[in-house]
């Protein structure tokens, strides 16, 4: 089994975050994060990232960072 399932499976991952920790899996594939170049890494993100910009780093080395939503909703009684 791929790692990153795993990882979606035994901590329970709810269906955005598995697909986040796939892209993130996606991306690392193939990629040696000590010795690639920081536009070669960017430039692979961007590909396969579902945002409307290029990836772009404001580091030295690669960071990602995922926007997700919390997912869980507030009760009705907690609704205004």
């Amino acid at each position: 089994m791929i790692l990153s399932d795993q990882i979606a499976r035994y901590m329970s991952l709810r269906e955005p975050q598995a697909e986040a920790l796939a892209v993130l899996r996606s991306i690392s594939e193939g990629l040696d994060y000590r010795s690639a170049q920081l536009g070669m890494v960017a430039e692979k993100a961007s590909g396969l990232s579902k945002a409307a910009q290029p990836v772009q780093f404001d580091t030295d080395f690669p960071s990602f960072c995922f926007a997700l939503a919390a997912g869980v909703p507030k009760p009705p009684s907690c609704q205004v």
